[in-house]
């Protein structure tokens, strides 16, 4: 796990002082390259083979590496292509020039990690930028004079360039919750698509899809899916496990991280559980299982269980420290729990980390994409690509504007039959784009488009309509979040995390068993969100595990501020006060809407709190710079 920022077309000096922003990444070794047209900052952080011999780039006939991320595989290339190579080291990435001069970029199909590649061919004049089949590992470039620049972050591009942001993007964040791949929150910065190549040649630049795996859903019977997603999924950890330094395992107390931790354990007894207590939790949600499903289950096991304390001190000393980590807009408050679990395996000498990601999208478990299977199942395909008949046309161009909450449940209905790929793009969404009229086209139209291509590539991978369509597509939304902010959180602490369930061998199983079978794993007509896994479960894991409700991470922000009247009101005025970076950089309409309606900012109706004061800080770090001094606290913020 590592971190780069290039550039193709000319050497630019200016590559080099990207080093100190990116040292987190790579706080191990540090080394600037440079070629006839192409310049490199790389910062290693040291996983596999920790001595200085295993520092890239990886050279073979004329080919430069540097890579970003881990090929779990590589003793297994390394045995198969031992009669033709002769490693030097012990590090993974060695072996990877001789495959890409063995077989050109079908090398890729052979390799089985996560990762953002950067390939100089320099006997044939080749450049490319690829990043791994789920877009685990980031890769932001842009364009200028024809020549491409490109980083591991954002934050290092804005030492060669000013960045400006885009506000249709910004909106379409807040409609979303989310920005599709390739959008970021700048202006003609993208991010390399998930199973992707860019290829720079005499400054000519294509990006094409190397990752077009063949799915085929078909009928399975439950004995014989127990048995293989057993295999692949222990197959998964164990290759995850390959390390030269400590490994852990974020614990949420949920299905997903609570597997991984179980089998994980088989192998290894030194793996150790990291998770987040959040004191008050039960006054807040009504239940404190995720305080106290984590300790019990580490007991059981005899499980080392290292806990991170998040309470609102801690919440009010570190969150502009957070946001200005972050490239991106902070939305979600379960974010600010990885950046604090981070921070915890950082000081424990923790550089590895093992994390439930990709479990709903893997198993079925987005709850809020229910909807979905209110169409039926001959009806998914031609909503999400058939925008051609004019009846779809009139009823897609209708915009339902009101802030009735009748009429907006409504206009979600309308949306899911008429709108599918924008209702799809909105699932992670919290209703706020509901008073965002003024940009909504806009951003409409750019979700359109992205949903468009995105529901292309996936119809050329299914063989049937199936409800897995729709989790396949969040590789491109939902995951692509997650993915990104993952990485960034961990990264900011020099930690490497590693997703189980994005094996592609595991990954692509699951897609070839329908949705309805994953969602009720027997003959019963009621879909239970996960069933097929809870059932797989019991095979290994007790049954407060298995019978577990589904709950995420979030904190009690809104419970916090009720307690202390004083800092609310402070934090209101605060918002009152900047809500011109609403005005101008998000939506008009966003910002008559909270004048006239101060009660907005709350509630679980309205437009969320933590989001409006996350996205002012950001802004003020951001686009004006106002704010600099990143170890203020919350409450001296507010107090200025």
């Amino acid at each position: 796990m590592c971190g780069f920022t290039g550039c193709f077309g000319i050497i630019d000096k200016k590559i080099k002082n990207t080093e100190t922003v990116l040292r987190h990444r790579g706080p191990d070794m540090q080394g600037y390259f440079e070629g006839k047209d192409w310049s490199l900052q790389f910062n290693r952080l040291s996983i596999i083979d920790l001595s200085q011999d295993s520092m890239q780039p990886f050279e073979y006939d004329g080919v430069k590496v540097f890579l970003n991320g881990e090929i779990y595989n590589y003793l297994e290339l390394q045995k198969e292509h031992s009669n033709e190579f002769k490693n030097k080291t012990k590090s993974d990435i060695e072996i990877i020039p001789f495959l890409y001069r063995k077989y050109g970029l079908s090398f890729l199909n052979k390799i089985n990690g996560m990762f953002s590649i950067v390939i100089i061919d320099e006997k044939k004049n080749n450049k490319f930028l690829i990043r791994d089949r789920y877009g685990k590992k980031p890769i932001f470039y842009f364009i200028k004079n024809n020549n491409l620049y490109f980083s591991s972050e954002i934050k290092s591009l804005k030492v060669i360039q000013d960045l400006e942001v885009d506000k249709t993007n910004l909106a379409i964040y807040f409609h979303c919750g989310l920005v599709p791949q390739p959008l970021t929150s700048y202006k003609n910065v993208l991010s390399v698509f998930s199973g992707s190549v860019l290829s720079f040649n005499d400054k000519k630049i294509k990006e094409e899809k190397w990752y077009l795996p063949n799915i085929k859903i078909k009928n399975h019977e439950f004995a014989d899916v127990k048995e293989k997603f057993l295999k692949l999924f222990s197959e998964s950890i164990k290759l995850r496990l390959r390390s030269d330094v400590p490994v852990g395992v974020f614990l949420s107390g949920g299905l997903d991280s609570t597997a991984i931790l179980g089998i994980a354990k088989s192998y290894s007894n030194k793996i150790v559980a990291l998770t987040c207590k959040i004191p008050e939790k039960e006054k807040f949600e009504g239940t404190d299982i995720d305080n106290t499903i984590p300790s019990k289950f580490c007991k059981d096991i005899n499980c080392n269980l290292i806990e991170t304390v998040f309470d609102y001190d801690y919440f009010n000393k570190n969150l502009v420290k957070i946001i200005s980590k972050h490239d991106e807009v902070v939305i979600g408050t379960g974010l600010l729990i990885i950046y604090a679990l981070s921070e915890t395996a950082k000081k424990n000498g923790i550089k590895v980390i093992l994390m439930g990601s990709a479990g709903d999208e893997a198993l079925g478990g987005y709850y809020w994409q229910n909807k979905m299977r209110l169409i039926p199942n001959f009806l998914i395909r031609n909503r999400l690509n058939n925008e051609n008949t004019l009846v779809y046309k009139i009823f897609s161009s209708i915009n339902i504007k009101s802030n009735n909450i009748f009429f907006r449940k409504l206009n979600q209905f309308f949306k899911l039959f008429f709108q599918t790929k924008v209702w799809h793009a909105e699932t992670h969404g919290c209703g706020i784009g509901n008073f965002m009229g003024d940009v909504k086209n806009d951003a409409y139209k750019k979700i359109n488009s992205l949903g468009r291509e995105n529901f292309n590539y996936v119809k050329k991978i299914f063989n049937l309509s199936d409800y897995n369509h729709l989790n396949f597509a969040n590789v491109a939304t939902t995951l692509n979040y997650e993915n990104y902010n993952n990485d960034v959180a961990c990264m900011s602490s020099s930690i490497e995390n590693r997703t189980p369930f994005l094996d592609y061998k595991l990954f692509e199983y699951l897609m070839t068993i329908s949705d309805k079978f994953k969602n009720s794993g027997t003959s019963s007509k009621k879909m239970y969100s996960k069933a097929m896994f809870r059932k797989i479960l019991k095979t290994f894991l007790p049954e407060y595990i298995y019978n577990k409700p589904k709950s995420g991470p979030t904190l009690p922000i809104d419970f916090w501020l009720e307690n202390r009247p004083e800092v609310k009101k402070n934090v209101n005025d605060f918002i009152i006060k900047n809500s011109f970076y609403i005005r101008d950089f998000l939506s008009k309409d966003l910002y008559k809407n909270l004048m006239k309606n101060k009660s907005l900012v709350y509630g679980k109706e309205g437009v969320g709190f933590f989001k409006i004061l996350s996205f002012i800080i950001w802004a003020k770090i951001n686009i004006d710079k106002s704010l600099t001094d990143y170890s203020v606290s919350l409450e001296d913020l507010v107090n200025q």
